[in-house]
Order: structure tokens, then sequence, then C-alpha cells
């Protein structure tokens, strides 16, 4: 076996602030910036089939969906003034109502492809839900003040009515035809108010179990379902004066709850993914459940039975359910982390985004445009490219992977995961590859199909999190607690 020399490298490094970006010879210009990293929290379908997904960094954004694919329409961001945008409801005429928990409730006419800012209705801090009634009522439960009530008039939008008090933090709201609302209220439950004469007023409210109250819906026959992040699903009946709860399944966190025209009820699990119910008889069944490695926070259908998921890292999943199963048809990432990439010969770029997988970006002109992406599992922590195209992933917990790319979709040609976590990859010749981790430094052989394990060395203390090779050959790994090192 070819002895392996190591080289410890002790690095002292000096700086100097004296000098300011004014006084560089050279200056950077953006051409285009890809910043879709936010977290998807809610989801809505409008009659046409237009989805609209809320993210708390990402803003609000609208997909079309063909039944295969998502193509995105439109955004709504920072640069448009909305920040952390956690619901929308549509309102009559046409209107779209934009809850931003950090700028407030905003009104915009969607014209198919485009936004009208119509006006600004609340500017503060707290947004979670917005709701509309039939007569155009607009209801706001914000995290910090209340519950907000607010109608249309000859000047625009005017608050007629507060509920507030230090002790409430609502979330999740819906309005009744009659004007009854059910509002979430956190860790204080469920809550009922009227609303007549331009005022809420307080009805009642019940607390069950571990309650940490996110969003709440009604079914056609009146029974109220209650997503708690704190101990599931739960159904109540309300008799106009009080709470009874009636039914009970905890599977785990829940964050919101919706129910289709047969009955079937969507359940975003949090950590549990995407969950379906039947209820009858007082009774939640379990029919189906669905986990593609991030937390739900949202869930939505289409007139089609499209049923449409929210990650906490920002992807939007669509799948059929056929009564059993769950079956994803499309994915579109909108948020994550981006860690590392690597650039092909032909300018692709290929990122590596730590929460939702490989990714890759061709630059048209001025314009970023996303063209692939695959998720396996895992934590993508690095990407490094083959001389023939082939792209290597070091996917933390999953190990090391291989792709082919032709231009619009990957393959996986190849998976193995017999080290302590892969945090770094690097391409040493065509059937070389080098990975990183708890593990130390580990050589693979790679013949276009399979990986094989063929040396490791582990010195020190410390994963290595990355790998770089000199013209000479000299192997160079950075490593937490130890420093830089050399081999050869």
């Amino acid at each position: 076996m070819k002895r392996i020399t190591i080289y410890s490298l002790f690095i002292c490094l000096f700086i100097y602030y004296g000098v300011t970006f004014a006084q560089l010879p050279q200056s950077f210009t953006e051409i285009d910036h890809n910043n879709e990293h936010g977290s998807a929290l809610d989801i809505k379908v409008d009659s046409e089939g237009t989805v609209f997904v809320s993210e708390d960094l990402g803003g609000l954004r609208v997909y079309h969906y063909n039944g295969n694919s998502f193509s995105q329409i439109a955004c709504l961001n920072k640069d448009s003034g909305v920040r952390d945008v956690q619901s929308v409801a549509f309102g009559p005429n046409g209107l779209l109502f934009v809850a931003s928990y950090y700028d407030g409730l905003f009104a915009y006419e969607f014209t198919g492809n485009s936004f009208n800012f119509k006006e600004q209705i609340y500017e503060g801090s707290g947004s979670m839900d917005v709701a509309v009634s039939d007569d155009g009522t607009v209801f706001l439960s914000n995290f910090l003040k209340g519950l907000y009530s607010f109608v249309n008039t000859d000047t625009g939008y005017t608050q007629t009515s507060l509920f507030s008090s230090a002790q409430y933090t609502f979330k999740g709201v819906t309005v009744l035809d009659d004007s009854t609302i059910f509002a979430a209220g956190s860790s204080k439950g469920l809550y009922a108010f009227s609303y007549k004469d331009s005022n809420l007023a307080y009805i009642t409210n019940i607390l069950d179990g571990n309650s940490s109250a996110e969003h709440v819906t009604v079914s056609s026959d009146g029974t109220v379902f209650l997503a708690n992040s704190g101990d599931g699903l739960r159904a109540y009946t309300f008799d106009g004066t009080t709470f009874s709860n009636v039914a009970h399944i905890d599977d785990g966190g829940a964050e919101r709850v919706v129910i289709r025209d047969d009955g079937t009820i969507f359940l975003a699990a949090w950590y549990g993914g995407l969950r379906a119910y039947t209820y009858e008889d007082s009774v939640f069944t379990g029919t189906a459940d669905v986990y593609d490695g991030a937390d739900s926070y949202g869930v939505a259908f289409d007139a089609n039975g499209t049923v449409f998921a929210a990650n906490g890292q920002g992807g939007l999943w669509a799948y059929t359910y056929d009564g059993s199963s769950f079956t994803n048809t499309a994915f579109i990432n909108s948020g994550g982390s981006a860690i590392k990439m690597a650039i092909g010969a032909d300018g692709t770029v290929f990122l590596a985004n730590g929460l939702s997988g490989l990714y890759a970006y061709s630059l048209s002109g001025f314009d970023l445009i996303s063209k692939a992406s695959v998720y396996n599992g895992g934590t993508a922590n690095d990407v490094a490219l083959g001389t023939d195209g082939t792209v290597f992933l070091a996917n933390n917990d999953d190990g090391l992977r291989a792709y082919t790319y032709n231009g619009s979709a990957f393959t996986n040609t190849a998976h193995i995961n017999d080290i302590n976590f892969a945090y770094s990859v690097f391409v040493l010749n065509d059937s070389t590859v080098l990975a990183g981790g708890l593990d130390g430094l580990t050589a693979y052989n790679y013949d276009g199909s399979s990986f094989t394990n063929v040396g490791q060395i582990k010195e020190g203390t410390g994963a290595v999190w990355n790998i770089d090779v000199s013209d000479d050959g000299t192997i160079y790994t950075a490593q937490t607690s130890s420093g830089i090192r050399a081999f050869t």
C-alpha cells in the first residue's frame, strides 16, 4: 500500500482593517439573484387552479400547475415591500388579501401574471391569518395584538373592531356565513366570536390537552376541526355558546387542516408530513400519510382533486390521493439553504441546497433559470463535477451520491453510505472521488454505476468540511478542531 505522508499546517492570519471597499481597484456588479429561500407556510388555490404559496422569507409566490410540473408566474417579496407572508385570502371583485408578519395587511389585484397594489389596510407587526366573509368584511388575526375586522368604505378599508388583550395570541381564523368567527388562539386554545353591528364580541373558548392551536376550519355540517401543534387534530361541536370536544387523534403536531367536499380531511402534520383522515361517528381514521423529507406547514387542494403541500423548507409538492395513498406528481423548491456550488463546462450552475437537495441553473443573459432539482433525503453539503459531467453530491447522513444530468433532469447512478456523514466531496480523477466527514478522508472508485471504498484515513479530531488538491497532487483538507492538513 502506498504510504501516506501527513503534514500538519499551522496558519496565522493577520488581518488589517484599514482598507475600505472604496479603495479597492475592482468592483462587483450583481447581474441576477436567485433567493428562493423561505419556509412555505400556507397554500391557497383559486378557482382557476392557480396556486398561491405564502413564505416567511420568500414572500408570496404564484404557480401554475399543469398536472406534471410547476412554473412560477408571479412573486411578491421584500422588494415589493412585503416580507414574511403568513397567509392569503380571496376577496370580492378579484381582490387578494396578503397577511405579512412584519408589514401588516395588504390588498392586491392579481391579473393572472402580476400583482397590482391596491392599498395597505393595516400597518404593523404580528399578522398571521386573514379571512373574508360573504359581505366582504376582512378579519385579521394578529399574534401580538388580537383579532381585527375591516370593512371597505369610499376611502378604502377601515378598521371597525379589535378584540385585544395581552393574553391573546391569535393564529388561524375562519368565518361562517352567520358571521361567527373561530380563531386558533395558540396556547389559549380555540375561540368563538360574533360579529354584529361592526363589533367583535367574545363568546367562549376551550383549552384541551397540550394545546397550541394553529389553524381551524369548519365542515359543511358545522363540525369545527382544530389543528394543534401540541397534540394533533381535534373535532368540536359548537351550539352557539359553548364548544364540546367530540373527537381527538394525536399522530404528532398539526399545523393546517382542510376538508375536501367528499369529507376527506387533509392535515399538514408538521414533522409528520402530509396526512389524510376520514371522520365518521365522531371517530378519526387515518387513511394515508406521506413524508418527503421536510416538515409540512400548509395544505390545499384544487377542483381536480390534486393535493398541494407546503413544507417548512420552502418546497411545494403536488400529490394525487386515491383514498388510501398519496402519489407525488410534481415538486418545486422555493426555499432551502444554499451551501456549495460547482460550475459545469457549459456554464450550468449546480447547487447543493442544504435543506432540499441538488439543483441545476443556467444563466441566460441576466436571468438565472432553474432547470432541474432532485432530493433523495439527507442534507446536501457539497457538490463536485467529473470531467465527463457526472455530478457528485456529499449528502450528510445519506452518504455520497452520483448523478448524470441531461440539461433538464438528474438521474441517480450510484449511492454509498458507509461513512459517518459526508460533508465534502472532490473529484480526484475520472474514477477516484474523495469524500470528507466525521470519519476523516475516504477515497472511492466510481465505475459509472457504483462506488467502491478503496481507502480511508483519519487524523486528529473533527470533521473534514473541505477538500482541495494542488497541481502537484497534494491533498489539503480543512478539518474542524484540527485546522488544515495535507496528504500525499
